[in-house]
């Protein structure tokens, strides 16, 4: 069974670290759940003499063959892939290298327009498989979006990735509201990008709780969320929860009020979600001494 592991991708200075990082995960991506392979994403974080943790600055060259060679040894893999993405205007230059314990690295590179990325990206993939001698893999998870928005798309999901690692106590030294503010221009370069809202909400979410940026930058981005947005209660119920933590609790009610009734009317909306809003809104109303609805 070959075990793969995919590194961060190093980029140009015209693209951000977040999409290097999130590359080799979208490219590992398509051997989940394949039989008789095991795959697993590195992020390469380092740790500075205050304790903090980020990750890894990784330039704009190809990773060192004793960083390669470490990180086999380490995962006791057959094989690592990292690689480098660069672009100039319209156009884009993917590397990927495929580094094996049992045999000489491999490198795959292709200069494309922008407008192709996705089939670049799958073609690299099939690259890969073909490298690892792997029939059956899964095709990439790549939504038909537009190229530009679904870069800003994985810039931000890496800050939700790394977000969500703050809310265990590691909080990793990135931007965040720059990680935010890149899947609302996703949003708004391809508004049926679906998954980069889904993303925004959650990351907004682990930043309430992990309290990482200031509320009121915060507030004014779930607010432009909220009015691209007026039907979806996902938004309505975040905003109740900093309007929580930051000690507004009648505007928390109010949101959370506006939750539950959007909730309430959506046909796509679970019955459990719908009571689980209720019961929130409850308690909301019961910690400001109300009488609960």
């Amino acid at each position: 069974m070959p075990k793969i592991t995919f590194l961060p991708f190093a980029v140009s200075e015209t693209v951000p670290d977040g999409v290097g990082r999130q590359l080799g995960n979208l490219l590992g991506s398509g051997f989940a759940g394949v039989e008789g392979v095991e795959y697993e994403g590195s992020m390469l974080m380092t740790q500075g003499q205050d304790g903090t943790v980020s990750p890894a600055s990784l330039g704009s060259a190809l990773l060192g063959e004793d960083v390669i060679q470490r990180v086999l040894a380490q995962q006791e893999g057959d094989a690592v892939v990292d690689g480098l993405i660069s672009r100039e205007g319209g156009s884009l230059t993917l590397t990927v290298r495929l580094s094996r314990s049992d045999a000489a690295p491999s490198v795959w590179e292709k200069n494309a327009r922008l407008a192709d990325l996705r089939p670049t990206l799958v073609e690299a993939h099939g690259w890969i498989s073909q490298q690892m001698g792997i029939e059956d893999h899964q095709p990439l998870a790549i939504e038909g979006s537009k190229p530009e928005a679904f870069l800003k798309y994985l810039e931000g999901y890496d800050a939700m990735v790394l977000a969500a690692q703050a809310q265990q106590g590691r909080a990793p030294q990135i931007d965040y509201l720059r990680g935010l503010d890149a899947l609302l221009d996703a949003i708004t370069l391809d508004p049926s990008l679906h998954a980069a809202y889904v993303a925004a909400v959650r990351l907004a979410n682990s930043l309430i709780q992990a309290r990482l940026v200031p509320p009121d930058e915060l507030e004014a981005r779930l607010k432009k969320m909220a009015a691209g947005n007026p039907e979806d209660p996902a938004v309505h119920r975040t905003l109740a929860d900093l309007y929580r933590v930051t000690g507004r609790i009648q505007d928390a009610i109010n949101s959370m009020d506006k939750a539950v009734a959007l909730a309430q009317a959506s046909d796509q909306m679970p019955r459990e979600a719908v009571a689980e809003f209720m019961t929130h809104l409850g308690m909301l109303q019961r910690s400001a001494g109300m009488i609960v609805n």
